[in-house]
């Protein structure tokens, strides 16, 4: 297993999001809203399988979901934001945040 975190970003407005890795629940999280100051809602650390998992990512009350394989090796974290009704999934490495750090003020 490889621990893995999740940067919440954009347009979350008391949503509930539910991480799921081939059919288990990793982690819920509940009354997710974005701060519009820094454009985050909340970061979350999950354990998921070394290699590359498949992870999907749904907000049951919105009826979306999105799955994303990713590669953990290297992964420095993994952005998810909510926009126009449909979930992104960002994979940020190492080597890119390297290249362009970002942050939250």
């Amino acid at each position: 297993m490889a621990e893995i975190e999740v940067h919440f970003t954009e347009y979350f407005e008391g949503d509930t999001i539910v991480i799921l890795c081939e059919g288990r629940e990793l982690y819920t999280a509940t009354y997710l809203t974005t701060d519009v100051r820094t454009s985050l809602a909340c970061i979350v650390r999950v354990n998921v399988p070394t290699g590359q998992p498949v992870l999907t990512f749904e907000i049951p009350s919105k009826n979306v979901a999105e799955r994303a394989k990713i590669n953990v090796s290297g992964l420095k974290y993994l952005g998810v934001a909510l926009i126009n009704g449909n979930l992104r999934i960002n994979p940020v490495t190492e080597e890119d945040f390297s290249r362009e750090p970002r942050g939250y003020a």
